[in-house]
């Protein structure tokens, strides 16, 4: 009898890892109507203040990108020299490394991490 269970639990359980993942588990980003080349702030959130900063590099970020600023003038802005500014869902970087471009955030999400969300109106 407890051979039986056990061959029943071990197919059950074969069963379970050849079923397909959930749709929600494979993809989370959304499809995007449109995609928004960033190349830099012309449109700033009301109250966010533009300054400049050297893009040093895109990455990948989440569905998104993220671009690594060394920032001008730093220490004014109250500024660490270097951050991240995440450019948002449906925003890609359209420029090159060594681009200066001027640029908004908002508060930073974590002070330790140096990564920031882009203020810019797109549309």
């Amino acid at each position: 009898m407890a051979a039986v269970a056990s061959r029943a639990l071990s197919a059950i359980a074969l069963a379970i890892t050849l079923l397909p993942a959930p749709a929600a588990a494979v993809d989370q980003c959304m499809e995007c109507r449109a995609v928004v080349r960033f190349r830099g702030c012309a449109r700033p959130a009301e109250g966010k203040p533009v300054f400049q900063g050297r893009v040093l590099r895109a990455d990948a970020f989440g569905c998104s990108e993220a671009l690594s600023l060394e920032v001008v003038h730093a220490a004014e802005l109250g500024l660490p020299a270097r951050i991240q500014v995440a450019l948002g869902a449906c925003s890609l970087w359209d420029g090159r490394s060594g681009d200066v471009i001027d640029v908004a955030v908002e508060e930073p999400l974590s002070p330790q991490s140096g990564l920031y969300t882009l203020a810019c109106r797109s549309w």
